[in-house]
C-alpha cells in the first residue's frame, strides 16, 4: 500500500504539471515573442515562417503522439497493478483520465494542425 501512495502522487503531479504545460503553452509563446523581436519581419510571408527554432504562434507544431501514448500506457499499467492493493487509486485514475481526455481533445481539435499519416 505504501508503494501505491507513491504512484498516486506521481500520477497526480505528472498529470497536473504536464496538462498545465499543455494548456498554457508557455514555450511556444516565449519562442514567438523572441521571434517577433529578433526574427525577420520584412513581409507578411516572412512573419509567418519559422526562423531557426523560433516559430510564430500561427504556426503550431504537430501533436507529439508518442510521448502522450507512452504516458497513457504508464498510467494504465499503474492502474492495473495497484488498483487491487489500493482501491482509491481507481478514483484518482478515473479523474486523471477525465482531465487528460478533456485537455487533449481540446488541444487536438483547436490547437494542433491536422496531419496525414500516409
Amino acid at each position: 500500500p505504501e508503494q501505491s501512495n507513491n504512484f498516486m502522487q506521481y500520477v497526480l503531479v505528472q498529470t497536473f504539471v504536464y496538462l498545465s504545460e499543455e494548456i498554457l503553452r508557455l514555450q511556444p509563446i516565449i519562442f514567438a515573442w523572441i521571434r517577433s523581436k529578433i526574427g525577420p519581419n520584412l513581409t507578411e510571408k516572412e512573419r509567418k515562417q519559422p526562423w531557426i527554432i523560433f516559430r510564430p504562434l500561427c504556426v503550431s507544431e504537430e501533436f507529439e503522439f508518442s510521448t502522450t501514448q507512452a504516458n497513457l500506457i504508464l498510467f494504465y499499467t499503474i492502474l492495473l497493478v495497484y488498483s487491487v492493493i489500493s482501491p482509491v487509486l481507481n478514483w484518482i485514475m478515473c479523474f486523471t483520465f477525465f482531465l487528460l481526455s478533456l485537455v487533449y481533445r481540446h488541444q487536438v481539435f483547436y490547437i494542433y494542425p491536422p496531419t496525414n499519416d500516409t
